[in-house]
């Protein structure tokens, strides 16, 4: 009789447990995650790439990072006020680069210039760039870009191994990631 009470109250624990969500982000439809201050509606799977992690950086769930992987490749989409960041775009891009250095030494950042992407009637402006780092015995790299919208910054970082498909594919995927999730317009200003 003990051994069935502790089995329905561990049952019932870990369904309080898992229905749990991470603080700024309520539950939507199909496992999807909406972040409260943005809007912006995080699928469990986008593609082949599945939600691995749902981070808040603070006590209101404003300031979030929600990351998504697949075949040693690192999604993550930041989502934060601009009263979080440095007032300009620009400046905010630089600074999320040189953060990139600052935790990989010997970062060398590439191409990094505003840029428009479209797809359909959706196009915004946005800051692009790449950065590559010794890792062990190979190359290392990301892909970052950065969007300036009225009140938040939207920003996506994938890490990966450094190689032409990988990046390519990035470049490509992470651009669809922006369009897809991003709701409204952005600027480089």
């Amino acid at each position: 009789m003990i051994r069935v009470q502790v089995f329905i109250i561990s049952i019932i624990i870990a369904s309080a447990v898992s229905a749990k969500t991470t603080v700024g982000f309520s539950k939507g439809e199909k496992d999807t995650l909406i972040h409260e201050h943005s809007g912006i509606e995080f699928p469990k799977k986008i593609e082949k790439y599945r939600r691995k992690s749902v981070e808040a950086f603070e006590e209101t769930g404003s300031n979030v990072g929600v990351q998504y992987q697949k075949n040693g490749v690192h999604l993550t989409f930041f989502v934060y006020p601009r009263d979080m960041g440095l007032k300009q775009t620009e400046a905010e891009f630089i600074d999320a680069l040189d953060y990139a250095e600052s935790i990989n030494p010997g970062t060398e950042n590439h191409n990094a210039t505003c840029t428009t992407i479209s797809k359909k009637e959706k196009s915004l402006e946005m800051f692009y760039g790449a950065f590559s780092y010794p890792k062990e015995k190979e190359l290392a790299g990301g892909l970052l870009m950065l969007a300036g919208g009225k009140n938040s910054f939207y920003k996506i970082r994938a890490t990966m191994p450094w190689t032409v498909d990988h990046i390519k594919e990035g470049m490509l995927f992470i651009g669809d990631i922006m369009l897809e999730l991003i709701p409204e317009a952005t600027l480089c200003k």
